[in-house]
């Protein structure tokens, strides 16, 4: 199993919210499961299965484990 690259950052509030953050990775919650997404995969979702995900509180944006951000 490999180490993970992004680590759970803020809440996405509304798909305004979604739209105006410029962060090509977010985390979105599967149930139990956790997954790192490209912003052009959530984009390509239809706009309805994106609202419900993050009015869920299910979309945080990912932010970069190590480096010089940490």
């Amino acid at each position: 199993m490999t180490k993970p690259k992004y680590k759970k950052g803020r809440r996405i509030q509304s798909v305004a919210d979604f739209s105006r953050t410029c962060w090509p990775w977010f985390i979105v919650e599967f149930g139990n499961t956790k997954k790192t997404l490209n912003r052009g995969f959530l984009i390509s979702w239809q706009y309805r299965t994106l609202e419900q995900f993050v009015n869920a509180g299910r979309v945080f944006v990912a932010n970069p484990i190590g480096g010089e951000n940490e």
